[in-house]
């Protein structure tokens, strides 16, 4: 009876299910995409280690934010398109557009990235970007479940000493989080002259993540585990 119970336990611990420890990976978003508005798609996917991550292109007319970084705009264009470049991922808002960045020039271009389960977001990397340029992220505060109006943003962030950057709460879990170029243009003084940038342009590179995989059910195994174990239990029953 002992070695019964024993065996069952064993089943138990063995068959039911399966879970792994945390996962990290990173999508890597450059390619060799065209740069006409209408060959490129809305969005794309990608999944690694079982997470399946969407990137969305996305802009605001309008753009203006409260003072406590609430975005606000007349309109949210959810029919941007995105392309991957050699230096990652880019936006091109309409067919007058002629940038495959995402930038700060007229209406504020942002990606969306949308997982399919809650995720620690660890760094983002950019490419195409010069010393002035900054991006913001943004977060679902309306909780919605998309980035857009009535969200919150965080920064504007320096990209030359922030890439990639690491600056998330390692606590905070989300399952859609966006990346916007939303600055104008900005000047800066040297000795002896004023430098100016253009509006915020860049491409985003990649996305590193943390999350913890799905449980998997082991049924077929348990089943064989099961059965094997009953046939020893009865020999050992029999030889005694």
């Amino acid at each position: 009876m002992n070695y019964f119970f024993k065996s069952i336990v064993l089943m138990a611990v063995l068959g039911g299910s399966a879970a792994s420890a945390a996962t990290t990976t990173t999508f890597h978003l450059g390619g060799n995409d065209g740069l006409s508005y209408g060959s490129l798609p809305s969005f794309f996917d990608l999944t690694q280690e079982g997470l399946t991550a969407r990137f969305d292109a996305r802009s605001i007319e309008g753009f203006t934010e409260s003072a406590d970084g609430i975005i606000t705009g007349t309109t949210l264009h959810t029919d941007a398109h995105i392309g991957r470049y050699q230096g990652g991922a880019g936006v091109v808002n309409s067919s007058g557009d002629n940038s495959h960045t995402v930038d700060g020039s007229g209406w504020k271009d942002f990606i969306q990235i949308s997982f399919s389960q809650a995720v620690t977001i660890e760094a983002i990397s950019f490419g195409y970007y010069d010393y002035y340029d900054d991006f913001r992220l943004i977060f679902d505060e309306d909780d919605s479940g998309d980035i857009g109006l009535d969200d919150l943003t965080l920064g504007p962030i320096p990209i030359a000493f922030n890439n990639p950057y690491h600056g998330f709460d390692p606590d905070f879990q989300t399952d859609v989080f966006g990346v916007g170029a939303f600055g104008d243009k900005t000047c800066k003084w040297g000795y002896y002259y004023k430098k100016c940038s253009h509006d915020d342009s860049w491409k985003l590179k990649s996305v590193t993540v943390s999350f913890e995989p799905s449980v998997v059910p082991l049924p077929a195994a348990g089943l064989l585990l099961l059965t094997a174990l009953g046939g020893l239990g009865l020999a050992r029953r029999r030889r005694s």
